[in-house]
């Protein structure tokens, strides 16, 4: 197919911010203070977005906290009063009241009784995360709204199985071996050391491992594990290893949520779904989202919004992967995900050195993006920071979707492999549907092209993208063109 390259300077010289490294284009009059016009199709972004002179500094008056309350805090429940409960991964018990000196055990028991908000305590939480509507479901049908915030201190979710400095291990020949008590299946196995987190790679036999420096292995019948790593001694390293397993859970199910202060971190993606009809609301802030199985955030025609979080090395999938909802009984399809992400990063998505990416090899190739919107998904992302992803950074690819963007940066993505071993780069912004990009930034060294415009129109204002083949770069029947984002109504 032939491809049109443009580099558009539009009605802007060079940026002098930017150099000889890249273009920027659009409409450059107005005051970057200026209050910027939602797009049409995105009334349902809550308060005001204002412009910033460069990316990452768009000023807005959104807070999604107070943003839930606004919208459904008449959603508790039937009763006067509202009970908080809360929740003690280690002392807690089930049995007792939920008060802050009696609190329970697990998070779904406190999911099933609370008419407040949920108070996690510092710890490490091994349950399936499990929030439905199904258990909070009141008189009228709707379901009951809920807040589950980290109380102070580290609320970490992690998946189930020893970690191995629980374990016993021996050395046979240059290789350590220990076994799992729980006989779980290992996905992927970091080595941690002065803050810094190496996966290790993941080899297909105890043969392959023979061969090299560094790398692991698990016998699928026996679960027993082998891992060499830099010729270390495990007996004094293993406190710097960390293992995830393969598990379920992570489930959001036509529930209305707002979470704050809690990090997911292995197990399986955080899936946010319809059940029963009911359309799931999930409102984060604060929340870290890293090494889930497949991507880190699913949804399926949610209402997603999402605050100065992070998404980071999703293992085989996207930061945030938003879809439609898909029919089945009494979930109607077809309905979009509408998605907001306020000052996020999502970083490093794609981990190589799982199983996931060496015993399926399309996900060898198969691009993890940032956050990627598809079918008729509408999505608008307030600055946030998208880099490192194997694959585009961001990737709106429904030909009916639409996009609207302020203030957001894109730096390099990931540089990958080709099907033939060779190191390649990436488009870095792709965009299909209709967008709309306002004072963004796409660049960086693997950056093939800043923008890639496959399909629909795709307006910009004060946006500067670099790339090593082309700053821009749009197929046939494809549209970059200048819109004004101070404009009191803005149309398709």
């Amino acid at each position: 197919m032939n491809r049109i390259r443009r580099n558009l300077l539009g009605l802007m010289a060079l940026s002098p911010l930017l150099g000889d490294k890249g273009a920027m284009f659009g409409l450059v009059s107005d005051s970057v203070a200026s209050l910027r016009t939602k797009p049409q199709g995105f009334e349902y972004v809550p308060g005001n977005i204002f412009g910033s002179a460069v990316s990452g500094k768009a000023r807005h008056n959104i807070d999604l906290e107070r943003e839930f309350h606004l919208m459904y805090l008449s959603d508790t429940g039937e009763q006067g009063d509202l009970l908080d409960i809360w929740v003690d991964p280690i002392d807690g018990s089930d049995s007792n009241s939920g008060s802050i000196h009696s609190p329970v055990k697990t998070v779904r028991h406190a999911v099933r009784i609370a008419h407040g908000t949920v108070w996690l305590k510092s710890g490490r939480y091994t349950e399936q995360f499990d929030v439905r509507h199904t258990d909070r479901q009141m008189r009228n049908g709707q379901s009951r709204a809920l807040m589950i915030k980290g109380s102070g201190g580290p609320v970490l979710f992690v998946g189930p199985g020893q970690q191995p400095s629980e374990m016993t291990w021996v050395l046979n020949g240059a290789v350590w071996e220990a076994t799992p008590a729980g006989g779980e299946t290992v996905e992927v196995i970091l080595f941690i050391d002065g803050g810094h987190e190496k996966p290790i790679q993941y080899k297909t036999s105890e043969v392959e491992l023979a061969s090299c420096d560094s790398g692991w292995h698990q016998n699928s019948r026996t679960k027993k594990i082998f891992v060499r790593y830099e010729g270390r001694d495990l007996t004094l390293s293993k406190d710097k290893l960390e293992i995830f397993y393969v598990s379920s859970g992570n489930i959001v199910l036509g529930a209305k949520l707002f979470l704050s202060g809690i990090t997911f971190r292995g197990g399986p993606q955080f899936n946010i779904w319809y059940q029963n009809g009911m359309r799931p609301i999930f409102y984060a802030k604060d929340c870290v989202f890293e090494y889930l199985q497949g991507a880190n955030v699913a949804t399926q025609g949610a209402i997603c919004f999402t605050q100065n979080c992070v998404s980071r090395r999703a293992l085989v999938n996207d930061g945030f992967n938003y879809y439609d909802s898909i029919a089945d009984g009494d979930i109607p399809g077809g309905i979009p995900t509408q998605a907001l992400e306020i000052d996020n990063s999502a970083i490093e998505n794609g981990v190589p050195e799982c199983v996931g990416f060496v015993n399926f090899p399309s996900n060898q190739y198969r691009n993890k993006q940032g956050s990627s919107g598809h079918e008729t998904t509408l999505i608008c992302r307030i600055n946030g920071l998208y880099e490192g992803n194997y694959g585009q950074n961001i990737a709106d690819t429904g030909i009916n979707s639409r996009t609207w963007m302020v203030g957001t940066e894109l730096r390099s993505p990931r540089n990958g492999l080709a099907e033939d071993g060779a190191q390649i780069g990436y488009p870095n912004l792709w965009a299909e549907g209709i967008t709309w990009l306002d004072t963004v930034t796409s660049t960086g060294p693997y950056s093939t092209d800043g923008l890639y415009v496959r399909s629909g129109p795709c307006r910009i204002y004060r946006c500067s993208f670099s790339g090593t083949a082309a700053n821009t770069f749009q197929e046939p029947g494809a549209l970059i063109a200048e819109y004004d984002a101070l404009a009191k109504v803005i149309k398709a």
